[in-house]
């Protein structure tokens, strides 16, 4: 599914930029998940246009965590999985899938 133009813009904006590094200069740089080297910064809630104006989801340093390229892409992996068994129903529930 493409990333909408509103997540698009929210991630070249200086809040992103700024809440990113401090969540990097707050781990030291490292990653969260194996101690190597961190890069990405990740929403442990994921950000979803129900949420990208809400600065405890898209800007909270509790809701980001650093990983390294590897586990990021694990991460993201398993989120994946999980979403595609999912969907919503006819009243806007998230339903697992039949």
């Amino acid at each position: 599914m493409p990333t909408p133009t509103k997540i698009k813009k929210f991630y070249q904006s200086a809040r992103w930029k700024k809440a990113r590094w401090q969540k990097i200069h707050q781990v030291h740089g490292l990653c969260e998940e194996c101690g190597n080297a961190g890069w990405e910064v990740h929403h442990i809630e994921p950000l979803t246009l129900a949420n990208v104006d809400k600065p405890e989801i898209a800007l909270g340093l509790d809701n980001l965590q650093l990983l390294c390229t590897k586990c990021h892409n694990s991460k993201r992996s398993e989120e994946k999985e999980i979403r595609s068994g999912l969907m919503f129903d006819s009243a806007g529930n998230l339903v697992k899938k039949e």
